[in-house]
């Protein structure tokens, strides 16, 4: 049956996109980023309450467990996007939410280091095909002139289930351990409540996203071709941008859901908390980050739809620069100067995701878009791998906001890229350069 072209909300969504898909991927959203996040948010409470690891050695087994995880998405993600454009979006998507349930719930039962880096591979392929369909399926469903809007409400949806991950999920081990259980015990109700979630999420996606595979890609093309054809992409210098976008703004994520958490967790226990509260302290500072991420998303994604889209992304560039350079001057941080540096954060972290993704969106040839966003992810775990690897060093070596000088230089150097190919003149709207697949088709169809 042909939809025609719905709306849901201000968006309007390409021919064959139904309301209900698109709905089903923003409920979607909520929990893509905060079920990934999740996993270094509560880390510090399994190596304290599992693993009874000394605070020193935290900084770097959190860095080991991140880089594992990232050679793995690295192995993986490409051939997820590649893979989703040969079978479609849904099988892959729900897939991922599996797998991540399936490491939630083995997680916490870890007995040692090696254990837990065996069930960090299962989450990281989850979370490969997770943020792989995150990305392409945001790029897939909205009209071009859309594609800032909708990745803006997406990034509302982000912030929702961030806040979730924050003040339900993170304090639930608390309200735990309260009514009686012991931490590690209460720690684990908590993971499995997660996996939970997981697998309600899949069952979600199964029902309600856009079946088949997309129609632009040709009836024999092979895994090979369109793994061909991302790397082609990248001759585009606004994809290339997209590809150094990525690198900076995925780094940027990892930085906040990893040290950030680690940083206040070991000041509060340093003063005496309890680890379930030094948790719930470090939840309250990530909350404030994410919701100014979470006010500011619709303002990022609406510029993106009316400006210059390299010009946005230089904009976000800018402001995540400073805010993460601005930690280097934070002493206390459960003082104002940590809450007003986070708030930076959050708008400058949630605008350089937005922005990348809508110009990756815009200039990714249609009959490979999976390939082309997939190699966009792979570029953002790399940039994810260096965060971690290099900061957790910076962390325990250097200083505790280590981490996060680094990416405030990364983003300054993207930001001076970008400049250079704004200042070409080359102009980078979707309805200016149009991203046609090989076919010439440019639209999803029913039954895709």
């Amino acid at each position: 049956m042909d939809l025609g072209q719905q709306k849901l909300g201000r968006v309007r969504l390409a021919p064959g996109v139904s309301r209900r898909a698109m709905a089903t991927f923003y409920f979607a959203a909520i929990f893509s980023t905060c079920l990934m996040a999740f996993m270094n948010f509560a880390q510090p409470f399994v190596l304290t309450e599992a693993l009874h690891l000394p605070v020193g050695e935290q900084g770097a087994a959190s860095g080991l467990l991140a880089t594992v995880s990232e050679l793995v998405i690295i192995a993986v993600i490409g051939g997820a996007g590649v893979f989703s454009d040969r079978v479609g979006r849904r099988p892959i998507y729900v897939a991922g939410f599996a797998l991540l349930g399936v490491s939630y719930l083995a997680y916490p039962f870890a007995p040692s280091m090696g254990v837990l880096l065996t069930v960090r591979v299962v989450f990281a392929v989850g979370a490969a095909c997770v943020s792989a369909m995150l990305a392409t399926v945001v790029a897939d469903y909205p009209v071009d002139e859309d594609r800032g809007k909708a990745a803006g409400m997406m990034g509302v949806m982000n912030g929702i289930g961030i806040m979730v991950a924050l003040l339900l999920l993170a304090k639930l081990p608390r309200i735990l351990a309260k009514r009686g259980l012991e931490p590690l015990v209460a720690g684990r109700i908590a993971y499995a409540v997660t996996a939970v979630l997981c697998v309600i999420v899949a069952v979600v996606l199964a029902w309600g996203l856009v079946r088949g595979r997309p129609p632009a890609v040709a009836e024999r093309a092979s895994l090979a071709s369109l793994a061909r054809e991302a790397m082609v992409a990248g001759r585009d210098p606004h994809v290339a941008l997209a590809y150094g976008a990525a690198f900076v703004s995925r780094g940027d994520l990892a930085v906040v859901g990893t040290f950030l958490t680690l940083w206040v967790s070991q000041h509060g226990t340093e003063r005496g908390m309890d680890s379930a509260k030094a948790l719930a302290a470090a939840g309250s500072v990530m909350a404030i980050s994410q919701g100014a991420a979470f006010v500011w998303a619709p303002v990022i994604g609406i510029l993106a739809d009316r400006l210059n889209h390299v010009t946005t992304l230089a904009l976000a560039l800018a402001i995540a620069a400073v805010g993460y350079s601005s930690m280097y001057v934070v002493h206390d941080p459960l003082g104002s100067g940590m809450l007003a540096g986070a708030c930076v954060i959050g708008i400058g972290e949630i605008s350089a995701l937005i922005a990348s993704q809508v110009l990756i969106g815009a200039h990714a040839p249609q009959g490979a878009r999976g390939a082309v966003v997939g190699a966009f992810g792979l570029f953002g775990a790399v940039g994810i791998l260096v965060a971690s690897s290099i900061g957790g060093v910076l962390f325990d070596k250097w200083a505790r906001s280590g981490p996060f000088v680094l990416m405030g230089a990364l983003n300054a150097a993207v930001l001076l890229w970008a400049l250079v190919v704004r200042a070409r003149g080359e102009t980078s709207r979707a309805s200016e350069a149009p991203a046609a697949g090989p076919n010439g088709i440019a639209e999803i169809t029913p039954g895709s």
